[in-house]
């Protein structure tokens, strides 16, 4: 159900373009190619997934606004918007009025005959669009932790050689809570005024996954080219357990044949979540992790830790440790180097933190980051080793250690210890909580 062009933009656009050829066949025919209404239903079923109840619309890849029919005053549509019109045609998740209502639905509704659209959805089962789940060939995982929905990218770039609309977001994590995005995708910019804001903000440095030597993972040839791909392999996902673990070949091109590994560790009835980033290789490199954030949000910044604040209160911390030592480097509105900025309509841009920690050193290089909710979690002493064939992240939560082993020589094996007490030297190992 995902848009092959990999843009959500565009996903809604090509649907609708689809359900007005639709609606053309079941004026003239009685009834529309089912091949068109699956396609359709394939669409409404990944995006009503992805949106939830009350989960904000997923950003990812290019989006100009486009649209198939307007005919009220709405300057864009949104995927609930969107979902209201195709579920005229009977090819939605739920009953048209359980999603945004407008003009251009109101006008699909009068146009479809009552039975047409029986018969239509009578083929089609209805989802639970509150589970976690996996798009495989799309290449996106969405897991839902209470008031929070959190992401992460493991497709491709973008559709076929030049995956013109595709950013360079491979294992990208992005994080909404409450409905309201926190670390997203700062969207599109420009295509042609501003040439430097097109570059940067399709780049990896844009997105929230990991810059090696500030390079994009994906080579630009132009405005709408890529003249080469980074190639992600899903190595496991373990949707029951929160795990997901994913690597991307766009950094063999460096010297030392650099390669990146991420995994997403979001435990079910875990309040703090884990992204652990492995880079591999020969020699010296600078390992940036980056985490965008909606113009909404402040930031105070610690020694290794950042607290995101709206209106004066916490709303989340991410706490940063690597198996050498980190820097904290963030931007916000920068014009030279072009960063920390998000754009919700093409040719425009609001100032927003995009923020970092970086590492420079000799690989293989470790960086963990944890996500902490402001409320009730108390964590410090994060801490991030790499031994052999093993990754161990270790913390202090509520008084208690915490401890995460990772084994990178298999796919998404993770375990989640906790310590009753803290432990005195020499003391007994951690029971596997999970």
């Amino acid at each position: 159900g995902c848009g092959a062009e990999q843009s959500i933009g565009y996903q809604l656009a090509t649907v609708e373009l689809l359900q007005f050829v639709a609606a053309l066949r079941v004026e003239r025919d009685g009834l529309a190619p089912k091949e068109i209404t699956r396609a359709i239903a394939r669409s409404s079923g990944f995006l009503a997934r992805v949106v939830g109840e009350n989960d904000p619309d997923p950003r990812y890849g290019d989006a100009d606004q486009e649209f198939a029919v307007r005919l009220g005053p709405e300057k864009e549509r949104t995927v609930r918007q969107h979902l209201g019109i195709t579920a005229t045609l009977g090819c939605g998740v739920g009953e048209a009025n359980h999603y945004d209502q407008t003009l251009t639905a109101e006008w699909y509704r009068h146009l479809m005959p009552p039975s047409v659209v029986a018969e239509i959805a009578a083929e089609f089962e209805r989802l639970d669009v509150h589970q976690d789940f996996l798009a495989p060939d799309g290449g996106l995982v969405v897991l839902r932790r209470g008031p929070r929905r959190i992401t992460m990218d493991t497709g491709p770039l973008g559709y076929l050689s030049i995956a013109a609309h595709g950013h360079a977001d491979a294992l990208a994590v992005t994080l909404s809570v409450d409905g309201q995005d926190v670390i997203g995708d700062p969207g599109t910019g420009s295509y042609y005024q501003h040439p430097s804001w097109r570059s940067v903000m399709r780049g990896t440095r844009a997105h929230a996954t990991v810059c090696v030597d500030d390079e994009d993972q994906s080579v630009i040839g132009g405005p709408f080219l890529w003249s080469r791909q980074a190639r992600t392999r899903v190595r496991g996902i373990d949707i029951d357990a929160g795990v997901v673990d994913a690597e991307h070949d766009g950094y063999l091109r460096l010297s030392g044949k650099v390669m990146h590994r991420r995994w997403l560790i979001a435990k079910p009835h875990e309040r703090t979540h884990l992204v652990v980033d492995l880079i591999t290789g020969d020699g010296i490199h600078s390992v940036r992790t980056n985490w965008p954030l909606h113009p909404h949000f402040e930031v105070r910044t610690f020694e290794a830790e950042h607290i995101i604040m709206r209106d004066d209160k916490p709303v989340l911390r991410l706490l940063h440790a690597a198996t050498n030592s980190i820097t904290l480097d963030d931007s916000y509105g920068n014009d030279e180097p072009f960063a920390g900025w998000w754009s919700n309509q093409l040719e425009s841009r609001t100032a927003a933190w995009w923020l970092s920690a970086v590492c420079r050193a000799e690989l293989p290089v470790v960086i963990a980051t944890l996500i902490c909710p402001p409320d009730g979690v108390t964590t410090s002493g994060m801490k991030a080793v790499l031994t052999g064939a093993k990754i161990a992240v270790s913390w202090t939560e509520d008084g208690s250690p915490r401890t995460t082993t990772i084994r990178i020589d298999t796919s998404a094996e993770v375990e989640t210890g906790r310590y009753p007490r803290p432990l005195e030297s020499g003391g007994d190992q951690p029971e596997c909580a999970d």
